[in-house]
């Protein structure tokens, strides 16, 4: 609707306004403010935003609420609700607390790679087996409210906006990533997964505590990296845990879980095994390069191993390739183009 009044003014302030006259809608019903402010306030502010685009959204605002009518206490709560929503009442031209730019030093050669092309080096291995999967189980998904703070309310940083996890205080985050415009964040202790939108108002998640019972003890810690997926896996990710090589897929949406089983040694395991009991955490840990989690495709290796397992989750396959060397780290430059470190020589 308020389009309609304010076609030139930007989504984005658009929907600033409609969630801080939300806000204050709810406040008035609560008792905490006493003007109950309506869709008329924020049409006059779109109309004024449409017919005068230079006018800072700050000052069209203070004209509206005139501020000096009200007793302190209002108008701190009116000023914390609008910058909740990143309305600057208040801030200056000089309130900007951007990083320090630093020079980087002249590029230089530091070294080079030469590929032997002869003898065993040539050598190559490759066997694709089809993936198998133990599951579905069904865990709830639970939904919190999401808090979003503007940040740039008063000052101009780095900082867009931020919010607090519902996470316990024992709790401990292992790995942080995005996929366009959703963040997933991975704990620890206990295993858990939490989504949610730049923008939304709500933060999904999911316990695996049920999942990786030998936490229980406390003397095995899991360490957890995860991985969107894109194109018709939206809101599912895969989540590795590193010690055990444990390989889950995971349905943000439904709370469906499965095991992904990726090598003939996992897959011919008896179903009555546990599989998190089943080998204790051995040295050098198991990796997972995520570069192009988001066209359904990951690689796994274990250091001072020397195969690698690249795991297509859309066909549902996947392919070990053995090296003549043991890794030590590996880096996906490109998806044809992938850089191996040996673990004894570090070329």
């Amino acid at each position: 609707m308020l389009k309609q009044y304010g076609p030139d003014v930007p989504e984005a302030t658009l929907q600033k306004l409609v969630s801080a006259f939300g806000d204050l809608r709810s406040m008035a019903d609560q008792g905490t403010i006493t003007y109950p402010y309506s869709t008329r306030e924020v049409v006059n502010i779109v109309k004024h935003l449409q017919r005068f685009p230079g006018e800072g959204l700050a000052n069209v605002v203070r004209n509206v609420f005139d501020f000096d009518s009200y007793n302190k206490d209002t108008r701190d709560v009116l000023i914390e609700a609008l910058h909740k929503h990143g309305i600057p009442i208040g801030a200056k031209p000089s309130s900007v607390n951007l990083a320090k730019e630093l020079p980087l030093p002249e590029v230089k050669m530091t070294g080079y790679w030469t590929i032997n092309q002869t003898g065993n080096a040539r050598r190559k291995l490759l066997c694709s087996i089809s993936l198998q999967m133990k599951g579905p189980v069904f865990l709830r998904v639970q939904t919190h409210p999401c808090n979003r703070q503007e940040s740039r309310a008063l000052s101009f940083s780095e900082e867009k906006s931020h919010w607090q996890i519902p996470m316990n205080e024992v709790n401990i985050i292992c790995h942080v990533t995005t996929k366009d415009d959703v963040v997933y964040v991975a704990t620890c202790n206990p295993v858990s997964l939490f989504s949610m939108k730049e923008r939304g108002d709500t933060i999904q998640s999911i316990e695996l505590y049920d999942v990786f019972p030998r936490t229980i003890s406390g003397s095995w810690q899991p360490f957890i990296t995860i991985a969107p997926l894109g194109s018709s896996l939206d809101g599912q990710v895969v989540l590795h845990e590193e010690q055990s090589n444990t390989v889950l897929h995971i349905d943000m949406e439904t709370g469906a879980v499965r095991r992904l089983l990726l090598s003939p040694e996992e897959q011919s395991q008896t179903r009555a095994s546990n599989w998190w009991s089943s080998k204790e955490p051995q040295q050098g840990g198991h990796r997972m390069c995520h570069d192009f989690s988001h066209k359904n495709w990951l690689l796994f290796y274990k250091e001072d191993g020397n195969q690698l397992d690249v795991l297509d989750v859309l066909e549902g396959s996947v392919h070990t390739i053995s090296l003549p060397v043991n890794l030590k780290s590996v880096f996906l430059v490109a998806e044809d183009r992938w850089l191996l470190q040996e673990s004894n020589s570090n070329k």
